[in-house]
């Protein structure tokens, strides 16, 4: 008597059934809505209410209760789809004349379903299917949930974003501005229909390099070997000393590294004596971006491989030997280890301690998620400017996690460079 839902004037709930019994072979069902025919003041309904009938016809030839009937071409008020799958017939109502103005036409004013104990008894013959999703490349997942509807091996993407800032001084601590190259990236990891690893796509866009070095940036992915890799993007190689797989990955290597490019200030167009975008008042230099694609030999589990930005370092000057990476980062095979412990450095490799001093101070940073990291004018020790990185730092990232949120007193503003 009222199919209005449970807290919306109704009672009812998703699921909710009626058993209406048992038919004998060639007996024909028709249903009936009546439009707005539930009293809660008598708990009764108006058997004169409106009246919408399945048969279109009736609609038609007869009104509905004495008022003028819609047109022949409006008179459906009824539609009934057959879902193979469920093994259900689903029905729908419009409550309100399609000839007038107040209706919406969207047929979901009751919708129910009829199931039968044997569903072949049902002729289906007329109806047609309920729209089942599509799945183009008939890899499992339906278009409207698969990023790449016309490829089978592809069906995911999971983006990551962040920024980067390295001081290229390691193992010295130099003027600690954290602005010696400065580069965003987002890194795309595709995977198939079974959450599996099929290929990375990365972009770097290098925004600052403010040092007298032309330093180099590359990426491990530990989890991943070279001959894991089918293809990856060539690098942007200005010189000679790095030396590639055929695969482009880096040779010498047992996991899979990748060189971004060997010269920052090379690849930006800019002389080697340049500081880029780190001297308020100095002409600002473009952005630059590379993008970087790495397919994959063999679908892996996406748990094989550490998150993004997985394990990213600079090259100093052109010596392939000295790497700086985040803290606790481990080095690639072809980083010299005598750099280790030297200067402020206070590495321990076997306890998984590098890149760090003895009060946990690092030489490279990571923030998830900014466009760009606001890092330090030249020569501005970034202590100065964000007064709470010390703090952050050497509590291994458990306290001050806001330290360079432009809140309160976290920021001195004038130490930032703007370009100005």
């Amino acid at each position: 008597p009222n199919s209005s839902a449970q807290g919306s004037g109704g009672g009812l709930q998703p699921g909710n059934r009626v058993k209406l019994g048992s038919f004998k072979a060639g007996t024909s069902l028709g249903w009936i809505l009546l439009q707005n025919a539930w009293k809660s003041g008598s708990q009764q309904t108006n058997t004169s209410a409106i009246n919408w009938f399945s048969e279109a016809s009736f609609n038609t030839n007869n009104g509905a209760n004495g008022t003028a009937g819609p047109s022949v071409a409006t008179s459906q008020h009824h539609v009934a789809l057959i879902d193979r799958n469920r093994q259900r017939i689903v029905l729908g109502f419009e409550d309100i004349n399609r000839d007038n103005s107040g209706s919406d036409r969207d047929f979901n004013d009751a919708l129910f379903f009829v199931s039968a104990s044997n569903y072949g008894a049902i002729s289906s013959a007329n109806l047609p299917n309920l729209g089942v999703p599509l799945d183009t490349d008939g890899d499992g997942i339906v278009d409207t949930d698969d990023d790449y509807p016309n490829d089978p091996l592809r069906a995911n993407d999971n983006f990551a974003f962040g920024s980067l800032a390295f001081e290229d001084l390691w193992p010295y601590q130099g003027d600690y501005d954290f602005n010696d190259v400065v580069v965003d990236y987002s890194a795309n990891l595709i995977s198939n229909a079974n959450n599996q690893l099929v290929e990375i796509k990365l972009d770097y866009n290098f925004i600052a390099s403010g040092a007298h070095r032309n330093n180099g940036f590359g990426v491990q992915i530990a989890g991943l070997l070279p001959s894991d890799i089918a293809s990856a993007t060539s690098p942007q190689l200005f010189g000679n000393d790095i030396q590639l797989n055929r695969n482009n990955t880096e040779a010498g290597q047992s996991s899979a590294v990748f060189i971004v490019t060997d010269q920052v200030k090379e690849l930006m167009g800019v002389s080697r004596s340049t500081f880029v975008n780190t001297i308020a008042g100095n002409p600002a230099v473009a952005s630059k971006m590379v993008s970087m694609q790495i397919v994959l030999n063999q679908p892996i589990s996406m748990s094989q491989i550490s998150n993004a930005p997985f394990n990213p370092f600079i090259i100093v000057d052109g010596n392939r030997g000295q790497e700086v990476h985040l803290k606790n980062h481990a080095p690639t095979d072809l980083a010299d280890a005598k750099h280790f412990g030297d200067g402020a450095d206070r590495s321990d490799l076997s306890q998984g301690i590098s890149y760090s001093t003895a009060n946990g101070m690092p030489w490279a940073i990571h923030l998830s998620g900014l466009n760009t990291f606001a890092y330090p004018k030249e020569q501005v020790d970034i202590t100065e400017a964000y007064l709470y990185f010390a703090a952050w730092s050497q509590s291994g990232g458990t306290q001050f996690e806001d330290w360079y949120v432009n809140e309160n007193t976290n920021v001195d503003g004038s130490k930032i460079y703007t370009g100005n």
